[in-house]
Formats: C-alpha cells, structure tokens, sequence
C-alpha cells in the first residue's frame, strides 16, 4: 500500500542508520510536510505477521483497540493513522471537535487523540463536553508550539491525560498511546 492510497503525498521508506547491529535498526517512512517546517517520521512497526502467518490469523483479525483521531489537518490525521494502524490498532478520523464527538457518541472509542485548535468546535470545547457525558473518556492533546503552552495547561485541567506539542515525534506519540490503553 503507498501513502497516497492514503491522503499522503509521497512518502519515502528509508532506514535509519545508526551504531547498533543490523537486526535492530528501525524502519521509518518519511513525510515532507511543509505545514511543520521540517520532516516528521513515523515509525513502521517491525513486527507484522508473515504471509502465513497473516493467512492461518484470519479469524482472529481484531485491533488491539479503537483511536478516535480529530485534527483540522489531513496531513496530521495521515500520520497518525498510518502510525497507530501500523501498530495495530483501529483509526476513526474526524476533522473538527464536533465531527469528532459526533463520532464518538455513535461509536466510542478506546482512546482520542484531538489537536485543540480547529474549526467549529476546538479540542477544548469538545472535551469539555466529552468529560461532562462520559466520565473515563481517555484523551491525548495536541497543539501546535504556535500557541504556546497555556492551551495545553487547560487541556490537562479538562481531562486530558496527556499532551504532546507539535510537530510530533512518532515514538513520544506511540508511547502515550501505549500507556494509556494499559493504564
């Protein structure tokens, strides 16, 4: 599958090279996106199951869990789709806070990852609704460095569990997605 399958423009497969041994580089594929004036990369997951492997699992394909992932920008949702879908888990997508808590009243989601600035409805407007109707809502903010720190500081105090400012590093996004499904 290329990324343009996807709403992405052109990814590029590369490896990282670096001291360790062979077996243990990381796979990365690259996005040019001028929206964040530099390069994020998101990290492919190593571990898929082989041909076989994939066809003897067909009834047990199921996602580790549903993300519901709300940002204004496509790019953004791309990204994060193809990280947390290369990781296992099922992506729901939605362009702005209404469009998302829409979504996840009529299909609540394991985790929501919503950036806090967009139109019609911003991430803080939406989770304060979310955190009024669903009490164990789990969140992680994004915003923009843009901003600067204080929209962050309110998404804590409404619920969020965590945040993580723009632009993205893959790893610290997997990591909060990965503790917070655990905990």
């Amino acid at each position: 599958m290329t990324g343009q399958e996807k709403g992405v423009k052109q990814p590029l497969a590369c490896w990282v090279h670096t001291s360790q041994p062979p077996e243990t580089k990381r796979r990365f594929v690259l996005f040019g996106l001028s929206l964040f004036q530099g390069i994020l990369y998101a990290p492919l997951s190593s571990n898929r199951p082989s041909n076989h492997e994939a066809m003897e699992g067909r009834s047990r394909r199921y996602a580790l869990a549903t993300i519901l992932v709300i940002d204004d920008q496509e790019p953004i949702r791309a990204l994060l789709r193809i990280a947390l879908e290369g990781a296992g888990h099922e992506v729901l997508e939605a362009s702005n806070g209404r469009l998302g808590l829409a979504l996840y009243r009529a299909r609540a989601a394991d985790l929501i990852i919503t950036d806090l600035v967009m139109p019609e409805m911003d991430g803080l407007e939406m989770m304060l609704e979310l955190t009024r109707n669903f009490l164990n809502v789990k969140v992680i903010a994004l915003s923009a460095g843009l901003e600067g720190e204080a929209p962050l500081h309110v998404a804590k105090l409404l619920g969020a569990r965590q945040t993580i400012q723009k632009p993205l590093d893959m790893e610290t996004v997997l990591s909060a997605v990965r503790y917070e499904l655990a905990h």
